[in-house]
């Protein structure tokens, strides 16, 4: 489980530094559009190479929401950051305050 919440870590690093890149490329791409001094052919070649340079190896949909106490990956809480076998525990415990189990 270490090895998949170190793998993640990295995984958002990597995705947060392509998103500086994205906008750095897009800014630049603007530029060169709007520059009339280049030939028409010139702007789409160094255009298409901006966006080539792109890795699409990272993205926002391959990070995984996981359990900050024992790195689970299914049914985590996005308020709590804990997994619903965690909160039971907790719940059971008392550790959490406020919290009864609903009788129907």
């Amino acid at each position: 489980m270490k090895f998949l919440i170190k793998k993640d870590k990295i995984l958002r690093k990597k995705v947060a530094t392509q998103e500086i890149s994205k906008l750095i490329n897009k800014f630049l791409y603007i530029n060169i559009m709007n520059n009339c001094e280049l030939q028409q052919s010139k702007k789409n070649k160094i255009g298409k190479s901006l966006m080539n340079s792109l890795d699409k190896r990272h993205s926002k949909t391959k990070i995984v929401r996981r359990c900050v106490l024992t790195g689970r990956s299914r049914v985590s809480n996005r308020i709590l950051g804990i997994s619903r076998i965690q909160l039971k525990d907790m719940l059971k415990n008392e550790i959490i305050p406020g919290f009864s189990k609903a009788v129907w």
